[in-house]
């Protein structure tokens, strides 16, 4: 079993954080937090969804062909 240094760990993070633009733990949206939210988060988390529910109204359904019989 490979072992991974704590500094090596926090930089594959870091990069993965840099290259994938996480700013916040993607745990966020999908399960309710014990936590307080702040308002701010509040309304990024509403205008995120409003948002994304755009797009998937927006986006063209697929169509998938009939199968050819042979």
């Amino acid at each position: 079993m490979q072992t991974v240094s704590d500094d090596h760990f926090e930089a594959v993070i870091a990069d993965y954080i840099r290259v994938n633009g996480v700013s916040r733990c993607p745990t966020a949206c999908v399960s309710p937090t014990q936590g307080l939210v702040s308002a701010i988060d509040r309304v990024a988390l509403a205008e995120y969804a409003l948002a994304r529910n755009r797009r998937r109204r927006e986006r063209p359904a697929t169509v998938i062909p009939a199968r050819r019989e042979a």
